[in-house]
């Protein structure tokens, strides 16, 4: 459970964490639950409807002081140490929210505002009604930038951070997999009797695997590709070849940003004799680039007389 796919404390730093042991927030779990408030992402942890929860550092600890939990009732997965910093943390420290000055503003009131904010410390009564201790220049934002990077909620082209309103648009899925359409993601929960509770969004195995080979040749009318270095069909001279050649990356080009294929060459051999054609029929020479162009190769189907 975290507080929303775009969330930075209580999703994406987590999810740099998962995909660093070989997991993806949208790939491995059976379903993914976003509560937008943390508080109620502790609750439900401790009440046993969520597994795991994402929050940032010391939100358990202040509910704690407040009294609304026990911590003995939580633990922390894979704390890592974080020298002097005060709470536990499964991720590395990563910068967050900054002061900034506009341009127009004056560098003589930037540093004076700066040197102000430096000043206060946990006793001051701006910090305790802040319920902050004090103020700090902050640690390198290049870490915070590389995990949005591997996260793909940068655009490498623009440089600019991934945002949308609506939960289907922010899916990212990795590299490799592919965004179902969302008609089936909004089902997905259903379909595996997941139930999603009133006030939340959820997610449930939005996100397909591509096949490792683009693409497969299978005798006509059957239900899988052939086996590579094994006998996929056989055939007596002057019967006719009928085969399917499938496309296994067309659903998922179009979301990846791939264009469709749209020429084939096939290459037949026969002993130590090698053909090739421009299908439907046409033979050619095997040392021209020659190919087959067609609007549409989601499953081609080409049938030869040997």
């Amino acid at each position: 459970e975290a507080v929303s796919i775009s969330g930075l404390g209580a999703c994406q730093m987590q999810w740099r964490l998962m995909v660093d042991k070989g997991m993806n927030l949208l790939t491995d779990p059976k379903q993914v639950i976003f509560a937008y408030n943390q508080k109620q992402i502790v609750k439900d942890v401790i009440a046993g409807r969520a597994d795991v929860g994402f929050v940032r550092t010391d939100m358990a600890e202040g509910m704690a002081k407040g009294g609304e939990i026990n911590l003995t009732d939580i633990k922390v997965i894979d704390p890592v140490d974080l020298g002097t910093f005060p709470f536990p943390s499964s991720t590395i420290l990563y910068p967050e929210w900054s002061l900034a000055a506009l341009p127009h503003v004056s560098p003589i009131v930037s540093k004076a505002v700066a040197k102000a904010l430096m000043r206060l410390n946990s006793t001051h009564y701006a910090a305790q009604a802040g319920t902050y201790a004090t103020w700090d220049a902050p640690i390198s934002y290049m870490p915070l930038r590389v995990m949005q990077e591997q996260l793909r909620w940068v655009d490498l082209v623009s440089g600019r951070c991934m945002r949308s309103a609506e939960l289907y648009e922010a899916i990212i899925c990795p590299m490799g997999w592919f965004k179902l359409p969302e008609a089936t993601v909004k089902s997905q929960c259903s379909a595996q009797n997941l139930s999603c509770p009133t006030g939340y969004d959820c997610i449930c195995s939005p996100c397909k695997k591509l096949e490792e080979a683009e693409y497969d040749i299978r005798p006509k009318d059957a239900g899988s590709g052939c086996q590579k270095m094994k006998a996929c069909m056989s055939i007596e001279q002057r019967d006719q070849l009928h085969f399917v050649i499938h496309d296994n990356w067309f659903a998922g080009r179009t979301v990846m940003g791939l264009a469709q294929a749209q020429s084939v060459r096939v290459e037949i051999r026969s002993g130590m004799d090698r053909i090739c054609y421009s299908p439907p029929h046409v033979p050619v020479p095997c040392d021209q680039n020659t190919s087959a162009r067609a609007s549409n190769l989601s499953d081609a189907s080409w049938l030869f007389n040997i």
